[in-house]
């Protein structure tokens, strides 16, 4: 995820702009050619930026759904507003609020650190972004065959649109593009309250129509968005 997601959302904006001339590809990207990957590659960083676009272009047609919880009722500290680009295709398109800023410094970015190459840790707490440090408990680390991920727990009482809120896990392939995040919310959360405003976009991908936008797993209560 790095040249971090406000850049993202800046270049897929712009793109979308323009996607009535010459449909440029979008999904966060800068329009490099290749298969793939609307990364937000943690490799060098959080949230590296698009690397390698779709090669296909956002079309105006959206999934409508009407918001159930509105920003405007919930508090300050409330993660929506800083993760809630989810919401918009998981690329934060048409937010209907502003997230919190993270163009100096992203969430990720403050957590990750790497060493030779491809050797990851957790950065020491001091590092962690200062407005959220004090709502994470702790970050744990898991490498798999495909991703790696770091898993970010949140102290008790911390929630998403009211809805308490337990990780924030962001994943990458450490030798490859693709990335993604997910919110693992409490067994006791009610996601049909706050589904309704993830929405996803139809988008042109190699000839073929997607929808671009976050997945709910009703199993283990979390919301997905992967960028491949």
């Amino acid at each position: 995820m790095k040249a971090n997601k406000t850049i993202v959302t800046l270049a897929i904006g712009a793109l979308i702009t323009l996607s009535g001339c010459a449909e440029s590809q979008t999904m966060g990207s800068t329009v490099v050619n290749s298969v793939g990957s609307l990364v937000t590659e943690v490799v060098n960083g959080t949230v590296e930026g698009v690397r390698q676009g779709l090669g296909g272009a956002a079309t105006a047609a959206t999934k409508d759904s009407s918001t159930s919880n509105t920003h405007s009722a919930l508090p300050a500290n409330d993660m929506v507003y800083l993760f809630g680009s989810m919401e918009g295709g998981c690329l934060g398109k048409d937010m209907p609020f502003q997230t919190f800023d993270q163009s100096t410094l992203t969430l990720e970015d403050s957590i990750k650190g790497v060493s030779n190459g491809y050797n990851y840790y957790v950065k020491p707490r001091s590092e962690w972004l200062s407005e959220y440090r004090d709502t994470i408990k702790n970050v744990r680390i898991y490498e798999g065959n495909e991703y790696t991920q770091y898993h970010v727990i949140f102290k008790d009482g911390i929630k998403y649109r009211d809805q308490p809120l337990e990780e924030y896990i962001f994943m990458f392939r450490p030798e490859s593009s693709g990335s993604g995040e997910i919110l693992k919310f409490s067994p006791t959360a009610n996601i049909a309250t706050i589904w309704p405003n993830f929405r996803s976009y139809k988008m042109e991908y190699w000839g073929e129509m997607i929808d671009m936008g976050a997945t709910y797993n009703p199993k283990n209560k979390a919301i997905t968005c992967l960028f491949d």
